[in-house]
């Protein structure tokens, strides 16, 4: 080969590397996720709570010592483990990401994206509506989208968010108003209002009962199961007429078909100057340089999910046009609370006219 043979070779490998690096990024995070499943499928990461030989793990785990060590050295490499001398251990980020009392349990987040990756995967599929997902896949991302209500941590987080987000509901809450969850899932949001607003009453309505069965456990665990009602039901079949002084509504799991029905039906069951709390997807990026920013690629993957799943991804006016034409008046949006690990992006606070 000759020397612009050469030449134009090596352009092209390189030019080859240059354009792969995205995607060996992506490939090494899908080989790590891979790692830590392993990891914790087989009990090697619950056993290194505590500093352990490799001898011990492999006794432990009943995986073969070789094959432990190699295991224990790539988690060492990702930085999930540390190594001194023979002993491993979590590291201490890991430590606080598989701690009991953390906000999400580590199990769940990697439930959620496996159910989240075949979604995506089928992106080129037709449509399958949120409510006809197996009750496998709700529950995975019930449990695994919010914040555990018997972490302090999160109780913490939401008596703070909704102090500063929405000081109306807030106020209601403290004298001890009546609350309604529309699609309440496990109950992330509404036992932890519970448990940081003591005084407070609520009801959750959800269509999944699997769903409904942990949260009914946490209930129990939180002690707060004299002040709450989980129905298994739809929530456009709601009856009550003025009972709530509050209610939220998480719209992105409540496909299209319904969704006026619902409306009508917390509208009516709102007391007269009553609230609405929704959660907002926001407003799309505006240029292509803010769609290839995080929270760009958040919202372009949002679209293709919640999409897929038969909901509208409606920007700030569309949710404003739709609680209107239900009779709403809404009231402001505010910024969701500083929660990465949740799909809302605002709060939009509506109010059942008094007239």
């Amino acid at each position: 080969m000759g020397t612009a043979e050469e030449e134009a070779f090596e352009q092209g490998l390189q030019a080859y590397l240059a354009a792969g690096r995205t995607l060996d990024e992506w490939i090494s995070g899908a080989r790590a996720l891979a790692l830590l499943r392993g990891a914790l499928s087989s009990g090697v990461l619950e056993t290194a709570r505590t500093p352990s030989t490799a001898a011990r793990i492999a006794a432990v785990s009943g995986l073969d010592e070789d094959r432990v060590e190699a295991v224990c050295l790539a988690l060492v490499a990702h930085g999930v483990f540390e190594r001194d001398g023979g002993y491993y251990r979590l590291s201490p980020d890991f430590s606080v990401l598989a701690s009991p009392e953390a906000v999400r349990s580590l199990p769940d987040v990697l439930a959620r994206e496996e159910v989240l990756g075949r979604s995506l995967e089928s992106a080129a599929s037709p449509q399958v509506a949120y409510t006809a997902l197996s009750s496998e896949d709700v529950l995975a991302l019930a449990v695994g989208l919010g914040m555990r209500p018997t972490s302090p941590t999160t109780r913490a987080f939401w008596a703070a968010a909704v102090r500063n987000a929405v000081p109306e509901a807030h106020a209601l809450w403290v004298e001890g108003g009546r609350h309604l969850e529309l699609g309440c899932g496990v109950a992330n949001a509404l036992l932890s209002l519970l448990a940081s607003h003591p005084s407070m009453t609520a009801t959750g309505v959800e269509l999944d009962e699997a769903a409904l069965a942990v949260a009914r456990r946490r209930a129990e665990v939180l002690g707060v199961t004299d002040r709450v009602e989980f129905r298994h039901a739809d929530a456009r079949d709601l009856e009550e007429e003025e009972a709530f002084e509050t209610a939220s509504w998480s719209q992105q799991f409540f496909p299209a078909e319904g969704r006026e029905e619902v409306l009508v039906g917390a509208r009516r069951a709102l007391k007269p100057g009553g609230y609405l709390v929704a959660t907002m997807f926001g407003d799309p990026p505006g240029s292509g340089e803010a769609l290839r920013e995080p929270q760009g690629r958040t919202f372009s993957l949002d679209r293709m999910l919640y999409g897929g799943w038969g909901v509208p991804v409606l920007s700030e006016e569309g949710l404003r046009a739709e609680l209107e034409a239900a009779g709403f008046e809404v009231l402001r949006t505010v910024p969701a609370p500083p929660n990465p690990l949740s799909v809302s992006r605002g709060l939009m606070l509506a109010r059942r006219p008094r007239g």
